[in-house]
């Protein structure tokens, strides 16, 4: 099965014993973005598996559900294999200040730019950078400039800006 890490799937798997006997379900190979409710190993019929991956989960991963009954003299199990394909999307990047910059002092009426530290998990690069301001009035200006392969915020600040 294909699955889209934007998405959580739930698989329910149902067992029984024709004898009436008690069956025991495990899993082995969880992946880390797979739960099950109730908690393995366990009696009760359905199992839900929670499939929730993230973005950087992508892969083939493999599921083995093994079913065993509680017969004393003649103990049956039986082992069924889910398979489960990740595709990869894009993973937001991450944006911080950038370490090697001090704290930003300007004058009123000129400009600084301000060195941003992004990263792409995918490693395919940052198409762009939107700045949301919370300055209460107009005296600070801020836009998001790239400047060869770097992204910078540029803080333009007027005559009313010192506070």
């Amino acid at each position: 099965m294909d699955e889209n890490p934007a998405a959580a799937l739930i698989i329910k798997v149902s067992f029984s014993d024709p004898d009436g006997d008690t069956v025991t379900v495990q899993a082995s190979q969880l992946p880390a973005f797979v739960t099950v409710s109730p908690t393995l190993p366990g009696t009760t019929s359905p199992v839900s598996l929670t499939v929730d991956p993230g973005c950087t989960d992508a892969g083939l991963y493999s599921i083995v559900l093994t079913a065993a009954d509680d017969d004393p003299v003649d103990l049956r199990s039986v082992s069924k294999t889910l398979m489960i394909q990740v595709t990869q999307t894009n993973c937001p990047g991450t944006l911080a200040l950038s370490a090697d910059n001090p704290p930003l002092t300007m004058n009123e009426n000129s400009a600084a730019n301000y060195k941003l530290a992004l990263t792409d998990p995918e490693g395919d690069g940052i198409a762009s950078v939107t700045i949301v301001s919370q300055q209460p009035d107009d005296s600070l200006a801020a836009t998001a400039v790239k400047i060869g392969s770097d992204w910078y915020i540029s803080v333009t600040a007027d005559c009313n800006a010192a506070k």
